[in-house]
């Protein structure tokens, strides 16, 4: 299946994104820079290039992950930053994100698109009992931003998987990527192992 022309151009962008995190190629320029554990990108109907920021957790006290066991440190330190017109701004602060403790591994805002205005997962890798844990409300949500930054749970998709459970395993939801399209939200559920449509 061809991918639409909006996501080839977020490929090319995240592709020359992340080449200049490491060795700047001949031809290249680095457009954004200062981000915080960069995931999902997608350009606004108005051209504007916006990237979710998973942010870094934030301190002790700590909670363990049950899935995994890992140590995951809950803050509010999730962000989407925009570059429009050459010049980067973070439109949006203060969003839920875990880490690590050292903030590696974060786990916060992870995908960004646009059907008029804004839709963002929030990722989560775990159950209602590791999202009550951490302290998180929006974890394992679908959100839907407005053009002055005010945000709204558009589906809760931690309920879904606990009432659902297509994948049939253990209880666990990480939405991870989302295209907005006129009919409906199409989002991936890393942890449920689903494809799943918000209808519109």
């Amino acid at each position: 299946k061809a991918f639409p022309p909006a996501w080839i151009a977020s490929l090319a962008v995240a592709g020359a994104l992340a080449s200049s995190a490491f060795a700047q190629p001949s031809g290249t320029t680095v457009v954004m820079s200062g981000l915080d554990n960069p995931r999902g990108l997608a350009f606004a109907p108005n051209g504007a290039l916006y990237v979710t920021e998973a942010g870094r957790g934030g301190p002790p006290p700590c909670v363990t992950n049950p899935s995994n066991n890992e140590t995951r440190c809950f803050g509010k330190s999730g962000a989407i930053t925009r570059l429009w017109k050459g010049v980067q701004k973070r439109v949006v602060e203060g969003l839920e994100s875990h880490a690590n403790p050292d903030g590696s591994s974060a786990s916060g805002p992870t995908d960004i698109s646009f059907q008029g205005s804004a839709y963002i997962t929030m990722g989560l890798g775990g159950d209602r009992g590791f999202q009550e844990a951490l302290g998180g409300t929006y974890s394992g949500t679908l959100l839907h931003m407005a053009a002055s930054g005010e945000f709204r749970v558009l589906a809760d998709i931690l309920k879904h998987e606990e009432d659902q459970n297509p994948g049939g395993l253990a209880i666990d939801t990480n939405p991870f990527a989302v295209l907005a399209e006129p009919a409906g939200r199409i989002l991936v559920d890393a942890g449920g192992n689903s494809l799943l449509r918000v209808a519109a």
